[in-house]
């Protein structure tokens, strides 16, 4: 079953017209459902991890599949004014020189990515089209809420820790010691009014963290779904209200956190993403990318893993490195890659 997907799943994204009707099919069939759902979880709180947890039908939104996740789109659109994007979104941090196959694709003309450092990635392994770097993607993103009400909620909430734990993904569950990770964060905690923890909604929905944040009275949070279209403005909502920050894996949150001025820690910890039959995300990089992964996560973890409430000048370098901070776009410049007409 699993290799009937991927060789349906390689015709569709490699053909135009097979990608047309795909999409077409998503959009009649999931259009209303996905449009209310969107509009009942705009003005919902993200305490409200509950209900921003649901499951959304994908509806494809821009055409490229990958460029519909975690409202990045949405965010550039409305910082830019374009109503159209072509370029497929690389839609997080990748580090080493791991590309994926839909990458190579002809159905993907032009990519969107952090950083000079990962556009060299693209090139070495032979991408041959427009590669466009446009800097931390929560750049763009607008609050979801009123400077006001984000002034209310600050001041509510105080002196605020926010901790972002390594989360599962799409037919793989994070496990990590969650008890050693509450411990460590409690003793960074001890003059903080609130410890908030963003957990990511598959990880809501299967309930591996729920029980043991609940127990240690950390408050929950979510950005929402990966098809919601205000992931992005949520996400930057919980991190504007932390005072410091912490995980315990390098992530894309880390550069997020870091640019919007919120010191960040490593809590060094081992974490394993297991599919079904224990099968390891390792699986999927060869050799090669598993080596140039580590020595790029080495380079963060060395940055980040010594505690410091403010942030270094070696952390703003690394962040500048790997999620392009001095590639950031005006409003103009954005607009002008995102109508570029060889798309």
């Amino acid at each position: 079953m699993n290799m009937l997907r991927k060789i349906v799943g390689y015709f569709v994204k490699n053909f135009k017209l097979m990608l047309f009707f795909y999409n077409s099919f998503y959009r009649l069939k999931n259009k209303t459902r996905f449009y209310s759902e969107i509009e009942k979880r705009k003005n919902t709180s993200i305490f409200d991890y509950k209900k921003l947890s649901q499951p959304l039908p994908f509806y494809p939104i821009e055409a490229v599949k990958d460029s519909n996740f975690y409202g990045v789109y949405h965010s550039l659109k409305e910082y830019s004014g374009v109503t159209k994007i072509s370029s497929a979104i690389e839609h997080g941090l990748y580090l080493g020189d791991y590309v994926p196959f839909a990458s190579y694709l002809r159905t993907t003309k032009s990519i969107i990515t952090f950083s000079d450092n990962r556009k060299k990635h693209l090139i070495s392994a032979k991408i041959n089209k427009p590669i466009y770097k446009i800097g931390p993607y929560i750049h763009y993103a607008k609050l979801p809420i009123s400077e006001n009400e984000y002034t209310k909620l600050k001041q509510s909430l105080g002196k605020t820790l926010v901790l972002f734990p390594s989360h599962s993904i799409k037919n793989f569950n994070v496990r990590i010691d969650v008890i050693e990770l509450i411990e460590k964060v409690e003793k960074l905690a001890l003059n903080y009014d609130t410890i908030l923890v963003c957990l990511y909604y598959k990880d809501i929905l299967d309930a591996y963290y729920l029980k043991y944040f609940k127990k240690a009275a950390f408050k929950i949070v979510t950005a929402g779904h990966r098809y919601d279209i205000n992931f992005l403005s949520r996400l930057k909502l919980i991190i504007k209200l932390a005072d410091f920050t912490v995980s315990n894996t390098v992530g894309t949150h880390t550069g997020y956190c870091v640019y919007l001025n919120k010191p960040h820690f490593i809590i060094d910890q081992e974490v394993e993403l297991l599919g079904e039959n224990k099968t390891r995300i390792e699986n999927y990089r060869d050799e090669k990318q598993l080596e140039s992964l580590s020595a790029e996560k080495d380079l963060i973890l060395k940055e980040f893993t010594i505690y410091s409430e403010s942030i270094t000048q070696n952390q703003k370098k690394v962040i500048d490195k790997y999620w392009g901070i001095s590639s950031i776009k005006n409003p103009e410049d954005l607009l002008d890659i995102l109508k570029d007409d060889k798309n």
